[in-house]
């Protein structure tokens, strides 16, 4: 008797747990989370069930962490994996990711690489029958009848990532009814700017490359001003990121900005109105 206590005890916290979880997500329509994972990016986004996972960070732990913190306990299977380049700080977390979940559809930029890593994930994919769609300037994803990406970048001359992987990260619109957030990867300011001047006012910015001043500078901001900026960067990292230029221009412009150097950060919307936890 006194073995099956905490058993039973332990039994009684995941069936709490996942009923805590199922409240939890079904209350949300749309709920979109920057994972604190290191030095990286990792971003898991729910929308009406459908479980969209873009970037594994570094290393299995941070992303599959993140995913037992906000995807519900008995759901298992992500439909579409995303990682927007080769580098291993994007990719490398999925390989772990995939002893966990199931993977319904994956989807990468245009170009190919010959990283070892990145092609040991590919090759993990394939047994599994996942298929490869590669995405370029102009694709659209539909996730549901509300909710869609956009691919913004690149375009489609951009095919051999070795010669640079960073700008041909993949840069994303999602969209939902009138919220939209853009995703953009490691891309350098030269073709962000491109893009982020033919935008309208947007509420969610991931800054691109971790905050890195080679992605971000005073034209970003000049005429494109979102509600909120995202900074995906880990705690006293080694580069210096975000770096202070980039920090300086978020207060210049006085533009809300979050790190995930405080943690994980959850956003929530109904399609109007967004709040962050």
């Amino acid at each position: 008797m006194k073995i099956l206590i905490p058993v039973i005890l332990s039994f009684l916290i995941i069936i709490g747990i996942g009923i805590y979880q199922f409240i939890y997500v079904s209350k949300n329509d749309f709920i979109m989370v920057f994972c604190d994972i290191g030095q990286g990016d990792s971003i898991y986004i729910r929308a009406f069930s459908q479980d969209i996972i873009v970037d594994g960070g570094p290393d299995g732990t941070g992303t599959t962490d993140c995913l037992s913190r906000h995807m519900p306990l008995f759901d298992r299977n992500i439909e579409l994996m995303v990682v927007t380049h080769a580098d291993s700080d994007h990719y490398a977390g999925f390989l772990d990711v995939l002893n966990s979940y199931t993977v319904s559809n994956f989807a990468t930029s245009n170009g190919d690489s010959n990283v070892l890593g990145y092609h040991a994930l590919l090759n993990k994919l394939e047994k599994m029958n996942v298929g490869v769609r590669r995405l370029e300037q102009g694709d659209k994803i539909k996730i549901t009848d509300s909710v869609a990406i956009d691919v913004l970048w690149p375009p489609k001359e951009f095919t051999d990532i070795d010669d640079d992987r960073n700008n041909s990260s993949l840069v994303f619109l999602v969209d939902y009814k009138d919220f939209e957030v853009v995703l953009d990867g490691d891309l350098d300011k030269e073709y962000l700017n491109l893009i982020v001047n033919e935008l309208n006012h947007i509420e969610l910015f991931k800054l691109a490359h971790h905050g890195s001043k080679t992605s971000t500078d005073i034209n970003t901001f000049e005429s494109f001003r979102p509600d909120l900026s995202i900074i995906s960067a880990g705690r006293n990292n080694r580069f210096g990121h975000p770096h202070k230029e980039v920090v300086d221009l978020l207060n210049k412009y006085n533009l809300n900005y979050k790190s995930t150097t405080g943690g994980d950060i959850v956003i929530k919307s109904d399609g109007n109105s967004y709040s962050v936890n």
